[in-house]
């Protein structure tokens, strides 16, 4: 810890001087100033922790050394003041303390007190310094990892979402989320029940930690993944009073492949939805362009080839074929991942049955021409279901 360095103002020398040696016994950097003037040039010239300044100067008085020290900008957490007055000087005091003075000691000053006062305002500025540092390294470390922060205090039912959480979600930083329920509006209806269950018990106590991934509706209308995690304050009967935590956007890892990078089930699952949703404000598969058709593709003998050439091989082959399959396909329909050696593909719009199984037969051909890896040369053979 290093040792503190107060800057000591005062004309009178003798009176300087006895201050200067009971600081400096105490164990701290003294540096003295005779004169107003002297002290604002310390000042510009290097840090102090502490100030004490004697009130009744003359030519530059106490009053005016405060004023352009607090209008020069530091502020009392960077340099606490404390005042030294004569008795008399009352209204004096109580100007300089509504000028941004921190404290007062009376001269003679009686040392105990002096130094109880150097001591607590020093403490104070010590742990505003250290609280100001916790919460830039927080901001650092939230920034750095992307994610959002999101407060919720029980009792007043009081929601708090950074601006780095609205942007996740798309919205404006004036955007109206103030309560539980705002943001349980967002979310998606089959996830509702689970989310409310999830943070019930941990407000109960039944789980140690709130967590949970769902998805949460995007101003653009669509429903991104979320993983949310959160923790809570307790009083001392155990009740959780205040919940805080973090929000991190999940979407690319729940929805995506990571061998392939191709859409996984979840997405296949949601774009059938919508093409059966399009399907009927067509006016059902009979009209023009009112249907669609699924492929279903199964590598054969996928357990041979594994137990030959092993997993890493196999990875590298669907993923090859996923490539070569993506060529054959409109920029309309979907080529999704259902397992390891199971790939499906949603035809969007089709003219009639015949589409289907020419779609299905373009894709088989370009699936079991020769794949080479390395060394190695495979030929493929495809299951197929329509």
């Amino acid at each position: 810890m290093s040792i503190a360095h107060i800057l000591c103002v005062d004309d009178d020398i003798a009176g300087l001087t006895q201050l200067g040696q009971q600081l400096r016994q105490a164990g701290y950097n003294v540096t003295a100033a005779a004169s107003g003037q002297a002290a604002l040039d310390l000042l510009d010239a290097q840090r102090f922790d502490l100030m004490m300044l004697d009130l009744g100067m003359p030519e530059m008085s106490g009053l005016e050394v405060l004023d352009r020290v607090r209008r020069g900008g530091l502020r009392p957490e960077e340099l606490p003041i404390i005042m030294m007055a004569e008795a008399g000087e009352d209204d004096l005091v109580a100007g300089a303390l509504g000028e941004g003075a921190d404290d007062y000691v009376n001269k003679p000053l009686h040392l105990s007190v002096a130094m109880a006062r150097i001591r607590s305002h020093l403490a104070r500025c010590s742990a505003i310094a250290a609280g100001k540092s916790e919460q830039e390294r927080f901001a650092l470390a939230v920034a750095g990892s992307s994610d959002g922060i999101w407060d919720w205090i029980v009792k007043n039912d009081q929601l708090y979402f950074s601006p780095r959480c609205l942007e996740l979600l798309g919205l404006e930083r004036d955007a109206d989320l103030e309560c539980m329920d705002d943001w349980v509006a967002l979310l998606h209806a089959d996830d509702v029940d689970a989310f409310q269950l999830a943070l019930r018990n941990h407000l109960e106590g039944i789980s140690l930690a709130f967590q949970i991934e769902c998805r949460i509706q995007h101003t653009n209308m669509t429903y991104r993944w979320f993983l949310i995690r959160g923790t809570s304050l307790r009083n001392e009967y155990g009740k959780a009073w205040r919940v805080a935590g973090s929000i991190s956007d999940i979407s690319e890892r729940k929805l995506t492949d990571a061998m392939t990078g191709l859409p996984n089930r979840i997405v296949l699952y949601d774009r059938i939805n919508q093409s059966i949703i399009k399907t009927r404000r067509r006016g059902g598969a009979g009209g023009s362009g009112g249907s669609f058709g699924i492929i279903l593709l199964q590598i054969d003998r996928y357990e041979t080839m594994r137990e030959a050439y092993g997993q890493a091989f196999c990875d590298l082959v669907q993923k090859a074929v996923s490539q070569r399959l993506i060529g054959t396909l409109r920029t309309t329909d979907t080529l999704t991942i259902m397992s390891e050696n199971t790939m499906c593909v949603l035809v969007d719009v089709l003219r009639d049955d015949t589409d289907l199984v020419r779609v299905a037969n373009r894709v088989k051909s370009a699936a079991e021409e020769p794949i080479t890896m390395g060394e190695e040369s495979v030929m493929l053979t495809l299951s197929i279901g329509m």
